[in-house]
C-alpha cells in the first residue's frame, strides 16, 4: 500500500469485507500501522467490529482507547470551545471488546473528567452567551449514559454509580432545554412531549422528591383536559403511577388520582361525547383503569371505575 494511504481509505476497505474471507480481513487490519488507527476517530471505532477477540489488533485497540484525545471528547479548551468535534462511541466499542475491571476504572474516570468540565462550562453560561456550543454535549452526554447503562464497573461503589448517573441526566436535561428553561418551564409552555422526553430518562427513586410540581402540573393538565399533548400526558402519568406508586406521596397525589378519574367518568359512562382532539380514547381507558388500581389501593372508592369493563383495549 501506499505510504500516503489516508484513514479513509481502509474505511472503503472494510467495508468491502462481505467480499473477503474473515481471516483475509483479519490480516490487513493487523497490517494497519498504530499511527494511522489512532489518528482517526472513525477507524478507531470500525476496527472492533471486524476483528476476533484473540486478535493482536485488540490489546492495540485497548490501548488506543484509553489514551485516545477522542476519549469523552467534549470540545471544551483553555482558549475556548471546539465545534464539530468526533468522540468515539465507546459504548459500541466496549460491545465487542472486553475491557478488564482497571480498564473500565480508567473510561469511568476519564468520563468523569469530561462530564465535571462539561458542568462547569453549563454552571458558567451567562443569559447572554448563546446556547449553540452547549448544545453539542447533548450527544455525548447520551453516549455517557448509554455507556455506563450498558457496562459493569467493579471497581466502582453503588454510591458514585448513582451519583454520575444522577449528573448525567441532570446534565441532559438542562442541555435538553437549553439550559434557560427547566422540565417545568417546558410543562407551562405546553412543550409537554419535550419535557416528558427528559422525565422518562429521570431515575425511580428521585423523580418524586426533585420533580414533584412536575407531577403535579401534570396531573392538573390531565384534570383540566388542557394540553396539546393530552394523549402523552396520560401515558406518561398512568405508567409512572402504576409502575411506581411506591415512590409516590399518597398524600399529596391520591387527590389527584381521584379528580382524574372523577373528570372522566362522564366520557365513560355514556354522558359525554368523546370530544377530545387530543386524546385517544382507547389510551386514556387504559390509563384510567391502571390510576384506579392505585386509588383503590392506596384506599380510595369510586363506584364507577370499581365497576367498570373494558370496552377499547384488549387484555
Amino acid at each position: 500500500m501506499s505510504k500516503r494511504e489516508y484513514p479513509c481509505t481502509y474505511l472503503c476497505n472494510i467495508n468491502l469485507i462481505t467480499l473477503l474471507d474473515t481471516q483475509t480481513v483479519q490480516q490487513c487490519l493487523e497490517r494497519l500501522p498504530e499511527s494511522l488507527i489512532k489518528s482517526d476517530c472513525t477507524l478507531i471505532q470500525a476496527i472492533p467490529h471486524y476483528i476476533k477477540q484473540d486478535s493482536n489488533l485488540v490489546s492495540v485497540i485497548k490501548r488506543i482507547v484509553l489514551k485516545s484525545p477522542f476519549l469523552w471528547r467534549n470540545g471544551i479548551e483553555k482558549k475556548g470551545m471546539t465545534i464539530g468535534y468526533s468522540f468515539i462511541d465507546i459504548t459500541g466499542i466496549s460491545n465487542q471488546i472486553d475491557f478488564t475491571a482497571t480498564e473500565m476504572e480508567v473510561l469511568w474516570e476519564k468520563m468523569k473528567v469530561s462530564l465535571y468540565q462539561i458542568k462547569e462550562v453549563c454552571n458558567n453560561q451567562r443569559e447572554e452567551e448563546s446556547t449553540f456550543f452547549i448544545n453539542h454535549f447533548a450527544t455525548l452526554l447520551d453516549e455517557m449514559k448509554s455507556f455506563i447503562e450498558s457496562n459493569t464497573f467493579k471497581a466502582i461503589s453503588p454510591k458514585e454509580y448513582d451519583e454520575i448517573y444522577n449528573e448525567i441526566i441532570s446534565l441532559r436535561v438542562s442541555v435538553a432545554s437549553n439550559v434557560c428553561h427547566s422540565i417545568y418551564d417546558l410543562l407551562i409552555r405546553d412543550e409537554t412531549s419535550d419535557a416528558i422526553s427528559m422525565l422518562v430518562d429521570i431515575k425511580p427513586e428521585i423523580r418524586f422528591p426533585k420533580y414533584q410540581g412536575e407531577y403535579i402540573l401534570l396531573a392538573n393538565k390531565l384534570v383540566l383536559m388542557k394540553s396539546q399533548h393530552l394523549n402523552s400526558c396520560m401515558n406518561h402519568f398512568s405508567w409512572i403511577v402504576n409502575s411506581y406508586s411506591e415512590y409516590i406521596p399518597q398524600d399529596i397525589f391520591k387527590s389527584l388520582l381521584e379528580f382524574i378519574l372523577i373528570a372522566y367518568e362522564p366520557y365513560f359512562n355514556g354522558k359525554q361525547n368523546w370530544n377530545l382532539p387530543f386524546a385517544k380514547k382507547e389510551d386514556f381507558e387504559s390509563g384510567l383503569i391502571k390510576i384506579y388500581s392505585v386509588f383503590k389501593k392506596w384506599g380510595g372508592i369510586n363506584v364507577f371505575w370499581q365497576s367498570y369493563k373494558p370496552r377499547f383495549i384488549n387484555h
